[in-house]
């Protein structure tokens, strides 16, 4: 395949060329950005020829280097912000006070003002979208104001429910990574995965009761095996069994996610997924451990596994209240 061709001003005709990297500096802002440039050079004489797409992309490139070094939004995550709240650019520039012009050169990679900036970092949180919306009312028509009112509300609630996991995550468990999480960080995520998959597996009701200890053990025999829980989880001695600390927490989010229900019965409350099980939410080693507890606690009802739970070390030498280390796994009934 033959090179491109160009018109190189040293030879004063129509020449192909070909494309070299190196390292040039482009001024950006009044300020010097070295990057690996594109260039192209003539094929017959050898000379650097200005080549207007590779000039562009070398100076978008420069613009992506500041972006990093001054923390600024890239064209994507602009995009992102009004595509999160379902607006067109014409009627993002209208909300912002802008010119439409200016979100479209921005979205195509030209480089925003740092004020510009500002703006744009704080509409990431739904609620200052909230405060503008609430600011810029009359430069809306009613239809537009109670549509964005709505998307903006919406987005609301989902970061609420973000944030509540981001609480629960790094308040009630810390991010450790130590004896009494398995090695591991908690994972909700993978938490949750487990709920799916027992309440999937086990045939009849999945109780409450039930569901702990099957976790517990999945987390315990894992840790055997291979030295790291699934899950993460801390659990703590109580009347009925070991359970995972601040269980009620738990369920509560991943009830208000949409992820499991929760239903009373006459023996107490049972557990249904609300949603599939994601096809890699497990690796091959968890999902035979997984698979494992759930043989061998199929046919158990949940008095029956509650007290089998009893018997084990862990169990016997903690108080009330207490973390059961996963250390006690080396004398676990399991294997």
């Amino acid at each position: 395949m033959s090179n491109p061709i160009i018109f190189c001003p040293h030879c004063l005709e129509e020449r192909a060329y070909h494309t070299i990297e190196k390292k040039e500096v482009y001024p950006v802002k009044g300020e010097p950005v070295e990057i690996t440039a594109t260039v192209a050079v003539c094929d017959a004489c050898g000379e650097e020829i200005f080549q207007p797409d590779l000039d562009n992309a070398n100076l978008l490139l420069a613009y992506d280097v500041y972006r990093r070094k001054h923390k600024l939004l890239f064209p994507a995550e602009i995009k992102s912000i009004r595509e999160k709240y379902g607006l067109s650019q014409r009627k993002f520039a209208k909300l912002l006070g802008w010119g439409e012009i200016t979100v479209h050169r921005y979205e195509a990679g030209a480089l925003q003002d740092i004020a510009h900036n500002d703006v744009l970092k704080l509409l990431q949180d739904p609620l200052n979208m909230q405060r503008l919306l609430e600011q810029r009312q009359s430069e809306l028509d009613e239809k537009e104001y109670k549509k964005l009112a709505g998307t903006v509300r919406d987005a609301l609630e989902q970061t609420k429910k973000e944030r509540l996991r981001d609480c629960i995550v790094m308040n009630y468990f810390n991010n450790e990574s130590n004896i009494y999480t398995g090695n591991r960080p908690f994972d909700l995520d993978k938490f949750a995965a487990m709920i799916l998959f027992f309440a999937g597996v086990m045939s009849g009701m999945l109780y409450k009761t039930m569901m702990w200890k099957l976790l517990w053990y999945a987390d315990m025999v894992h840790f055997r095996r291979h030295d790291r829980s699934i899950s993460g989880a801390h659990y703590a001695h109580l009347p009925y069994g070991p359970v995972p600390d601040e269980h009620d927490l738990l369920l509560s989010q991943l009830r208000s996610e949409g992820i499991i229900d929760v239903t009373p019965q006459i023996r107490g409350e049972t557990i249904k997924g609300k949603v599939d099980l994601s096809a890699n939410a497990f690796t091959p080693e968890e999902m035979d451990t997984l698979t494992h507890i759930a043989k061998t606690f199929q046919k158990f009802n949940t008095r029956r596994i509650s007290e089998y739970s009893h018997k084990e070390k862990g169990y016997m030498e903690t108080q009330d209240g207490q973390y059961i280390s996963y250390a006690y796994t080396k004398e676990l009934s399991l294997q």
